[in-house]
């Protein structure tokens, strides 16, 4: 089930982290796709029409969303491989854990993304941290990080 009801009274849903990394991943082919279509508009502005200012958009254009892409698959390789279930110590040394087992230690966490912090859906719910330690990318329950 991609969504879990949270509230059988309300229609507050939550999604899981399998189903978070499904669309994070296919929000970065479709950025993989707008950007290679961006592109390929630059190419042709710059080859067939000369019209630098549209080739000079389109390209900005599909350089920025090459990146989102590359932000969106890292995102979903976080969600999909680098589930936690906890994570202990500080952001210069944390010792993360996935069910009873240690799964790397003295880690300095590098960046820290709250996807779920304007979300109200959340609320009553999982919300979860995004993080990056060692190079790479870590998922963690809220409630679970930093703890102890």
């Amino acid at each position: 089930m991609l969504l879990e009801i949270i509230n059988p009274g309300s229609v507050r849903l939550q999604m899981r982290p399998e189903s978070r990394a499904n669309a994070y991943a296919i929000m970065g082919l479709g950025s993989t796709l707008l950007g290679s279509y961006a592109l390929e508009r630059a190419i042709a502005y710059f080859g067939i029409t000369g019209d630098s200012v549209g080739g000079i958009a389109f390209g900005g254009t599909g350089i920025c969303l090459f990146v989102v892409a590359v932000a969106h698959f890292y995102m979903a390789i976080g969600y999909r491989f680098g589930c936690l279930d906890a994570v202990e110590g500080s952001l210069e040394s944390a010792t993360l854990k996935a069910g009873v087992e240690v799964v790397a230690k003295a880690v300095k966490i590098r960046f820290l993304r709250r996807p779920d912090a304007r979300n109200s859906i959340s609320e009553q719910g999982t919300r979860y941290i995004f993080f990056i330690g060692n190079g790479r990318p870590w998922v963690c329950p809220e409630s679970r990080f930093l703890m102890g």
